[in-house]
């Protein structure tokens, strides 16, 4: 038979390990995650669907596949009147000593059936794919929602994978891609606040290896993004026992509540995890739409936050008729002279994170910095708001 149960001790499907003890280790050693070992791909015709060689694990439990095997076919199956989101379904059945497996297919698309079948009897069902279902039968190709169970190195630090060495489970044990941050630029037409907005300030910050984390959004672990800032010369504050202590210190640093001039009323959000990444068009023709889907920020939101000017007393977000003079920038300093004069930079990158719960598992390196500065060859007679800004993704 061209698909075996691993961790069954039926007699039509011996194996060396059975239910008792290969479940439970399987399972631990995967840190608790579900999907595709290797392989596995899916493919289908209108009326079956079919999981090609490879070994995929739910709960600890391996089921095999020597060759492309059809999992479900719809070949008897009564088709709606209309198209219908339906799922293909891993039914895993524990016994005493023994498991059964199952394909089937729902238009529910969460399961009650949830046991933890690698200690108790009960039942589990997995989610492998979405597909859509026509009164000609399956629509188009199946969607596979099964993830990539990622495998530990041999010895070092694991070459920048997703994970890296050890055979624990812990912030050193665990090696997450950097993001790689990329500049969108919208069209130079696009019209904000009657202000013309050009140039890369009117781009939309991006990650542009989104995809590298989604297999690790499973089994309650969430990937999220912060955001860190660069200091020159920060000064922050120590208190014990009424005496206070102010140091100097020259980093990146975490916001803790906000970031720039607005304080807790910015919306410039520190943290974001991998499902609220922005959805946004950047151009349309017609019907086709160039949308990015990966979007952290926009580039006009930062420069909104950090950089103003003072009118009457009172902080402002600067407008085409700014004098370049008057632009003053969150937390400079005037010993930031590397990006522009008395520290009118904004420099900021981002750390990927792991988490589980309120657990942070691992953390990723940071990213190549974004570096907005103020553009001291702006031509006078420009009042184009964005060419107040240089804008970069590198130290240069």
């Amino acid at each position: 038979m061209s698909i075996k149960l691993l961790e069954s001790s039926n007699e039509l499907n011996p194996t060396l390990q059975n239910v008792d003890d290969g479940a439970l280790i399987n399972f631990q050693a995967a840190c608790k995650a579900d999907g595709v070992l290797f392989g596995c791909d899916l493919s289908n015709t209108t009326d079956s669907i079919k999981i090609a060689t490879g070994t995929m694990m739910v709960r600890g439990y391996r089921l095999k596949f020597t060759q492309t095997e059809t999992v479900y076919s719809l070949s008897n199956a009564a088709y709606p009147a209309t198209a219908t989101t339906y799922y293909l379904y891993l039914r895993l059945t524990r016994y005493d000593t023994d498991c059964e497996y199952e394909f089937y297919i729902s238009n529910e698309a969460t399961s009650s059936n949830k046991s933890p079948i690698e200690q108790v009897i009960g039942v589990f069902d997995y989610k492998v794919a979405s597909f859509t279902l026509g009164a000609s039968g399956i629509v188009g190709n199946v969607k596979s929602l099964m993830a990539n169970i990622p495998t530990p190195g041999s010895g070092g630090s694991g070459g920048g994978n997703v994970y890296g060495s050890s055979g624990t489970l812990g912030l050193s044990s665990i090696q997450l891609y950097k993001p790689i941050l990329e500049l969108v630029q919208i069209p130079k037409y696009t019209l904000t606040a009657s202000n013309i907005i050009c140039g890369k300030a009117n781009s939309l910050l991006c990650l542009k290896n989104k995809q590298a984390y989604s297999v690790l959004n499973t089994n309650g672990n969430v990937v999220k993004f912060s955001l860190y800032r660069y200091i020159n010369k920060g000064r922050y504050r120590n208190k014990r026992n009424g005496a206070k202590l102010y140091i100097e210190k020259t980093g990146y640093v975490k916001p803790v509540k906000s970031l720039g001039y607005r304080g807790l009323s910015s919306d410039i959000q520190l943290t974001k995890s991998y499902s609220s990444l922005e959805s946004q068009v950047v151009t349309s023709s017609g019907q086709y739409q160039y949308r990015r889907t990966d979007v952290l920020c926009s580039l006009k939101q930062l420069i909104d936050n950090m950089f103003y000017e003072i009118v009457d007393s009172v902080k402002t977000p600067i407008t085409a008729t700014t004098s370049l003079a008057n632009i003053k920038c969150s937390r400079s300093t005037n010993a930031g002279q590397h990006y522009g004069r008395k520290g009118l930079y904004v420099k900021i990158a981002y750390k990927a994170e792991l988490w589980n719960g309120g657990k942070k598992l691992a953390e990723s390196d940071l990213s190549t910095p974004l570096i907005i500065s103020i553009n001291y060859n702006k031509k006078p007679a420009s009042v184009r708001w964005g060419d107040w800004f240089r804008v970069s993704l590198d130290e240069k």
